[in-house]
Order: structure tokens, then C-alpha cells, then sequence
């Protein structure tokens, strides 16, 4: 009876061992680029010049105008931004839901949203592109668990944003912003160059201001490897791995949040056969958490190689805490798959 094995190096081994790896977590990245410093403390921020169209209502004209020092903060940020690491999406990121992360343009090209955006999730999302990013009139960005502060629009090139629309974040150009009419924003509208404001729109409280960055860090460990018994073509083999544990140590925000998601490789050998992420499943076993949190935890019969699957979410107080809890790893066979030693990896990451 043929079996499959699965290594992460070329080990003579009777198991199939699984490779569970671990990425630098995207808000540790994000913390340096985006404490704004004096930009955060703008609703409205410019380089040059601030215009607003009439009956335009809910700003404050303490926290509008131009200032080359919070330029110049703003800039720092936009530079560190450039320097993240994520996921690649389509250049039109309407109609689509989206999980906390880092989310980049394809190839560098300018972002559009030509359609209605939900944020799903507690964490950060942060959106980058080099170039420009142009939002079409009437988009509605629907927040389902995220908070406004956390979400982050981010353009090398100018941001346009036509009219009637409701929007949620903090918007940032290395150029210029201009607006249409009859817009809501619960927003920060901070660029380098000049931002134009159409007539009518209103302007919730701004989300962000520097005195709330948080210091300390968010962390996560997980074993480098999973020992999984050996299985026939169409065949279901699972096993538990060693503890996965989350640290919070930030402090500053009055409420702490934290998602943990979960992206795989799919496994292949040398013949380059591949059995897909699909055929994986992770399934959350023993969670225990410290320090006041509540969290969630969501199982999944099939992971994905390009979408975190989001596999604790936590909410609490601002408190120091933290969850621990072991995957049990499920592995299908598809039948007629092609015997042999099979590599591949399961990447944890907390934001």
C-alpha cells in the first residue's frame, strides 16, 4: 500500500511531518510606518494649500490646515509603508470583503474602487499602493467589527474620491487629495500636497491622534514542525501540534484587539505534484486565554494559500494578555494523488 509523507526537509522518516511557520506580524510592521507623530494630530492635513467647499460640516478648525513638520511626519510614514510586505490583490478593490492584513497593488498599480468594500475583523488593514488611487462616487465601506483608526489608504500617487459616498480610515498621498460633494467620512484626509474638499460633506470625528499610538509589541510562537502519521491515497490523516501562543504587551489604546489568521502553502514534492490548500484543515483545540480577553475561535476544513483564515479573534480592555492553544491539522488525500514525499508550510500571523 503506497503512503505519502510529508517533510519539510528531505528526512528519512517514517511520518509525515508538517512545517508550521511563522510571519512577522503585520502589526509590529505597521507600528513604526504609521505612528504619524504630529500628522496624527490633523483631520485635514496638507502641504501646500486646504480648500472647503460650503456646507461642509463636523471639522474642527484646530485639527485642519497645512504644517511642514506633520508633513514631513506624514512623509516618514508613507516611506516606511512602501517597505511593507503583504498580500497582492486586484487593482480594484471594490466589491470584495477583506480580513486584517496588508494589502498591496499588483505590480505596483494604481488602486481603484469602483464598488462597495466590507472590513471584517478586529485587527489592522492596511492598503498601499505607489502609485494613484481613485474611489468612484457612491462606494460605501461597511465596517463589520473593525474601527475606523485601524484602517489605513495609503498612495504613493494622488487620492481622488467622487461623490455621495461613505467612507471609513485614514487616507494618506504623497500628492494631492481632492474630494466630490455630499461625502460622510469618518476619516483623516492627510497629504503632502493639496487637498480639496467638495461641498457637503460631513466629517465624523477623526479616528487617529498620535497621543493613542501604543507602545509594546504583539507576538506570536508556534512549533516548527507537526509529526502526522503516514496515509493512503484518499486517505485522512490529523495530528496535534505543539502550543501556538499569542503575547500582547501594547499599551495605549483603550481597548485591545488582536485576529491571528492562518495561510498555507499546500504541499508538493520533487516531482512538483501539489495537493492543494484546500485539502487542509485546522481546527482550534485547548484555547485558554490571560489578562480579561474574550476571544473567538473559528474553524476551517479548507485553508488557503492567498487569504488569512482568521483562526482567533480577541477583544478586551487595553489590558497585558494573551491566548494559547494547539491546531489539530487535518490533511485529505486526494485519491488518485501521486505518491511521495510531500513539503510544505502553514503560516501564523497576529495583527
Amino acid at each position: 500500500m503506497n503512503k505519502f509523507k510529508l517533510s519539510v526537509s528531505a528526512l528519512a522518516t517514517g511520518s509525515l511531518i508538517f512545517g508550521v511557520g511563522i510571519a512577522p506580524s503585520p502589526l509590529a510592521q505597521a507600528a513604526a510606518p504609521f505612528n504619524l507623530a504630529s500628522a496624527g494630530n490633523y483631520q485635514i492635513l496638507a502641504g501646500t494649500v486646504v480648500t472647503v467647499g460650503a456646507s461642509s460640516i463636523g471639522l474642527d478648525p484646530a485639527s485642519d490646515g497645512v504644517s511642514a513638520p506633520a508633513v514631513a511626519d506624514l512623509a516618514s510614514a508613507i516611506s516606511a509603508a512602501s517597505g511593507l510586505t503583504g498580500t497582492t490583490v486586484s487593482s480594484d478593490l471594490g466589491g470584495a470583503t477583506y480580513n486584517p492584513g496588508v494589502y498591496l497593488s499588483t505590480g505596483g498599480a494604481a488602486f481603484a474602487m469602483t464598488g462597495n468594500v466590507i472590513l471584517r475583523g478586529s485587527g489592522t488593514f492596511i492598503f498601499y499602493t505607489p502609485a494613484a488611487f481613485n474611489i468612484t462616487a457612491g462606494v460605501i465601506i461597511t465596517l463589520d467589527g473593525a474601527n475606523a483608526r485601524n484602517i489605513y489608504w495609503i498612495a504613493g500617487g494622488a487620492i481622488t474620491i467622487g461623490a455621495s459616498s461613505t467612507l471609513e480610515g485614514i487616507f494618506m498621498s504623497s500628492a494631492a487629495i481632492t474630494t466630490g460633494a455630499s461625502n460622510t467620512f469618518t476619516s483623516c484626509i492627510l497629504a503632502a500636497g493639496a487637498v480639496t474638499i467638495g461641498a457637503s460633506n460631513t466629517f465624523n470625528p477623526c479616528p487617529l491622534n498620535a497621543a493613542v499610538v501604543p507602545s509594546g509589541s504583539l507576538s506570536i510562537s508556534a512549533p516548527s514542525d507537526c509529526v502526522i502519521p503516514d496515509v493512503s491515497a484518499g486517505g485522512v490523516s490529523t495530528a496535534l501540534t505543539g502550543d501556538i501562543t499569542v503575547t500582547d504587551s501594547r499599551v495605549g489604546f483603550g481597548a485591545t484587539s488582536w485576529d491571528t489568521g492562518v495561510i498555507s502553502t499546500g504541499l508538493s514534492n520533487s516531482n512538483k505534484d501539489v495537493i492543494p490548500p484546500g485539502s487542509m484543515g485546522y481546527s482550534v483545540i485547548g484555547l485558554s486565554n490571560t489578562g480579561g480577553i474574550t476571544t473567538v475561535s473559528t474553524n476551517f476544513e479548507s485553508l488557503s494559500a492567498t487569504t488569512n483564515s482568521t483562526i482567533v479573534a480577541a477583544a478586551g480592555t487595553g489590558s497585558l494578555n494573551g491566548s494559547i492553544w494547539r491546531a489539530q491539522l487535518k490533511i485529505s488525500i486526494p485519491s488518485n494523488q501521486a505518491t511521495g514525499v510531500y513539503a510544505g508550510s502553514i503560516t501564523h500571523s497576529v495583527f
